[in-house]
């Protein structure tokens, strides 16, 4: 399945009369793609025609989608690698690790720039801020820690949730954070700030407030043209919330109508708030929301589930679009990107048409993109391949690709219990 020393993965379309296609000659049509990879992929970032993926193994790869080759890898960790985050203008990958180690790479060279260690856990999300030059962390213990990414020294250390810090991400161009938390908690932040701006609130009895997140939260997407930040949660729902904003210290609420279901509570100390307006929730899904991701006209919310399946929910009443199983086992990242529609190498980009694009990465070893267009084609029924997109495809067992067979099966039950399984 794999050649050479796993710099190449092995690349098929999405169409079944094409069950070989092992190179970019084959790529037709060029996004609906799948590609193997050697480890339980368990984050991506696809910034252009290349997906960086982290996993199970220890190594980082950048997975060119025309080719299916690795286009540069980033080795050094000594565990499973569980976060990243790209400074493109810097040219930097951060990346974070099982081994409690923070890793800074040259993205043109793959080389190692710095390794830092101050958690003493293993770390699971990072959100950078180029232009504030700093770098937020958030740990399996529940501490978060705000680096000088000049210097790669902590200049921040909050103790605040009292679990795993399972997302972080910045809220658009401001100074703004937000962390959710295996113990329920979603809190926004400011750089340099000691208490939270905004706590969401949480639930013990979805029959008294369904609107308060009853389990773990797991993934976040906020969309700053609306304001509006979104929450995927292991109690299967999907809740869509407004942020407050100020104006001269005064609350400025606004709702967006006429789906909201829960206005929730607010409270003013000074300019800050204590909880956020509640705005609607999207119904419950058929497993874990792993990771969610919002489409660039912001008409859907793209769900990756934890048995595999791709939920799509339309943006604007909640309900269920539909769903496809195109992987065999859980769907750790899901983005909505941007890319061109042409694999052939000798058409400029200038003439090439970007179209938007579902990226996936699964603990089954394996990437997929396809057009968003496509995928709502298949979802709704309109000129379906018998068996596209059903999760048919053949998957080898490619856990021997963990060297130590012991140190293979400590890496898998910690990836159990990180998620709850």
């Amino acid at each position: 399945m794999f050649s050479g020393s796993g710099g190449v993965a092995h690349i098929e379309t999405a169409r079944p009369d094409l069950p070989n296609a092992g190179v970019a000659q084959a790529l037709i049509p060029p996004f609906n793609q799948f590609l193997r990879v050697p480890y339980k992929v368990l984050a991506i970032e696809t910034p252009s025609e290349f997906t960086y993926a982290s996993g199970s193994g220890s190594t980082v790869r950048a997975w060119n989608w025309r080719n299916g080759k690795s286009r540069r890898a980033f080795k050094g960790h000594t565990g499973p690698v569980t976060s990243i985050a790209l400074d493109y203008p810097a040219g930097l990958l951060y990346t974070g690790s099982w081994d409690q180690r923070i890793g800074v790479w040259d993205l043109k060279t793959g080389d190692n720039v710095k390794y830092v260690a101050e958690h003493l856990d293993f770390v699971k999300a990072l959100a950078v801020f180029p232009e504030h030059k700093r770098l937020v962390s958030g740990d399996a213990k529940g501490v978060m820690k705000v680096w000088d990414t000049e210097t790669m020294t902590v200049v921040q250390t909050i103790y605040h949730h009292s679990r795993s810090v399972d997302s972080i991400i910045r809220l658009g161009s401001s100074d703004l954070f937000c962390s959710a938390s295996s113990d329920r908690a979603v809190c926004v932040w400011r750089l340099g700030a000691e208490a939270p701006e905004v706590s969401l609130p949480v639930s013990d009895d979805i029959a008294k407030n369904m609107a308060g997140h009853l389990t773990g939260v797991l993934d976040l997407v906020y969309d700053e043209g609306t304001g509006l930040l979104y929450t995927a949660c292991a109690d299967r729902f999907v809740r869509c919330w407004r942020l407050p904003q100020t104006s001269d210290g005064q609350a400025v609420m606004q709702w967006v109508s006429p789906h909201t279901l829960n206005t929730g509570v607010t409270a003013q100390v000074g300019t800050k708030y204590e909880e956020a307006a509640h705005d609607r929730i999207l119904p419950v899904l058929s497993d874990w929301p792993l990771s969610i991701a919002l489409s660039a006209d912001r008409a859907h919310m793209v769900c990756g589930l934890r048995d595999g399946r791709v939920t799509v929910l339309d943006n604007s009443d909640g309900s269920v679009v539909g769903s496809v199983k195109p992987h065999k086992d859980g769907i750790a990242s899901i983005e909505c990107v941007s890319m061109l529609d042409s694999g052939d190498k000798d058409v400029p980009q200038s003439e090439q048409t970007p179209v938007e694009c579902v990226v996936t990465g699964s603990w089954d070893f394996s990437l997929r993109r396809r057009r968003l267009g496509d995928l709502l084609a298949e979802i709704k029924g309109v000129d379906r391949e018998e068996g596209e997109g059903e999760g048919e495809d053949s998957f080898e067992d490619t856990d021997d690709m963990l060297d130590d067979p012991e140190v293979a099966e400590m890496q898998r039950e910690r990836l159990r219990a990180m998620l709850g399984m």
